[in-house]
């Protein structure tokens, strides 16, 4: 990749920004890079489901994902058919000679061997791997074989091949250490309580819970990510009296309830069409019933208990027992009201040893 001068940096905004919206829809639904109001939650949940679901099927024998790696994707984008796709798209004119003049006049390498033929792009086989969850698969690139592994990173995930989250967790709760030390390490010893509580949900809680919607942590994790907070809740008050005061005298939730939380906004912005993504969430159908009238959602039958953990059966099954339980919002229900919910939980009935 070049590195690119401050005027280019504004032109290539300007042109991104016109183009986005002629050729968004001709961009493919799985595509969720670069674009508008999809995120790599978005992209991990749809995911995911997908394989819960495959997992769950009894038709389904092998269930193996291939994860390939493009050697300097970036760097060998080959510009003449990234041209000709533009003009595919009906793009042409000075805009396009405008493109491709930049293009050519922007330093980087070239170099093209074998398929992708088509795309000119090249595997970089050492880092594509298989990960087997059901049955067992074997392929092979340019007569190498995949290398087989039962843990692989995908848009920061470590994600197993027996769908458990310990890895997962482990890694967050290590990096979550990490960061809070660093801010120790770092901060003034005269930093007032307020700089060390910003500078903690602003650093620290982002790492913690990191696409915390698309993995399930058990009890045992979540209070690993709990003893972190608790860590940085002495260091912030300088004191070490009961959690749950520290808590509410820094007004944080614990985090055993903010990831909660946090799954049932996305799923209330996801059923309101707020992300790019069509997510197919339905509501109870049948008339007269109180399901109905509440405007639950319809949830499906599991096959294995292990498909329980999918994001949206989770999370539809909480939504419900929120309209349940507080059937005065009803489909009213958004940020302001979830959290006046959930700090009413924490006030009246959260119990560290209940986590």
């Amino acid at each position: 990749m070049s590195l690119l001068c401050c005027v280019s940096k504004v032109l290539e905004r300007l042109i991104f920004n016109t183009l986005y919206k002629f050729c968004q829809h001709r961009l493919h639904e799985n595509q969720y890079g670069f674009r508008k109001n999809r995120s790599a939650v978005v992209q991990l949940l749809v995911y995911l489901d997908s394989i819960y679901q495959k997992y769950d099927d009894p038709t389904v024998d092998n269930l193996t994902i291939l994860y390939l790696d493009f050697a300097k994707a970036f760097d060998k984008v080959p510009h003449d058919l990234l041209i000709l796709k533009l003009q595919s798209f009906d793009i042409g004119g000075k805009l396009l000679q405008l493109i491709s003049s930049y293009l050519s006049d922007t330093i980087g390498a070239m170099t093209i061997q074998n398929w992708c033929s088509e795309n000119k792009m090249q595997l970089n086989t050492s880092k594509c791997k298989l990960l087997n969850i059901k049955g067992t698969f074997t392929a092979a690139i340019d007569n190498l074989e995949i290398e087989p592994t039962n843990l692989q990173r995908d848009l920061g995930l470590w994600i197993t091949s027996n769908l458990t989250w310990n890895d997962n967790c482990t890694t967050r709760t290590k990096k979550g250490l990490s960061a809070l030390f660093q801010l120790k390490r770092n901060l003034s010893t005269n930093s007032t309580r307020n700089s060390k509580l910003n500078s903690y949900v602003g650093y620290v809680v982002p790492v913690l819970t990191y696409c915390s919607q698309a993995w399930q942590p058990n009890k045992s994790n979540l209070a690993k990510f709990e003893r972190v907070q608790e860590i940085a809740t002495k260091w912030i008050l300088n004191a070490s009296f009961e959690y749950k005061d520290r808590l509410l005298q820094l007004k944080l939730l614990p985090l055993s309830l903010y990831v909660e939380m946090h799954n049932l906004l996305l799923l209330i912005s996801l059923d309101r069409n707020e992300y790019d993504v069509v997510v197919d969430l339905p509501r109870v159908t049948e008339d007269k019933t109180r399901q109905h009238t509440r405007g639950e959602l319809t949830i499906g039958t599991n096959r294995l208990y292990k498909t329980d953990e999918n994001f949206f059966h989770r999370t539809k099954l909480l939504y419900n027992i929120i309209i349940r339980v507080y059937t005065s919002y009803g489909k009213y229900l958004n940020k302001d009201t979830i959290s006046k919910i959930y700090w009413d939980y924490f006030l009246r009935k959260y119990d560290k040893r209940d986590k």
